[in-house]
């Protein structure tokens, strides 16, 4: 029997489900590290030291990680895109901990790409 999860099958994992667990997870760590640098903790600092508003920092970071996803995904899911973007920013803001925000964009990610490949297999 297989599941969408080929960890989760019954039968031994083969080289190609191997390359899909490790692409999934090379790709989620590279968004969750690269995007929070780019998208929270760089522009959020600078926006904020540069004008003294916290709350404009905080629309720029939202607004440019929602665009930036906006040549790769339909409105509907530009929702979630931009709703995740203000738990992250809002994230940061409370806790200013980028490694803390790294951690969730990655775990945001990978459960994301392991439903749509359960959702495909």
């Amino acid at each position: 029997m297989r599941t969408g999860a080929p960890w989760l099958a019954q039968s031994e994992p083969t080289a190609d489900d191997l390359h899909w667990q490790v692409a999934i997870g090379a790709c989620a760590t590279r968004n969750g590290v690269a995007e929070e640098i780019l998208y929270r903790g760089y522009p959020i600092e600078r926006v904020q030291e540069l004008t003294g508003y916290k709350w404009l920092a905080f629309l720029i970071s939202v607004l440019a990680f929602t665009l930036a996803h906006l040549s790769s995904w339909e409105a509907a899911q530009l929702i979630v895109v931009g709703f995740g973007a203000v738990i992250l920013a809002l994230l940061y803001l409370w806790r200013r901990d980028l490694i803390c925000n790294m951690v969730a964009h990655f775990l945001v990610d990978l459960v994301g790409f392991v439903a749509a490949g359960a959702q495909h297999a």
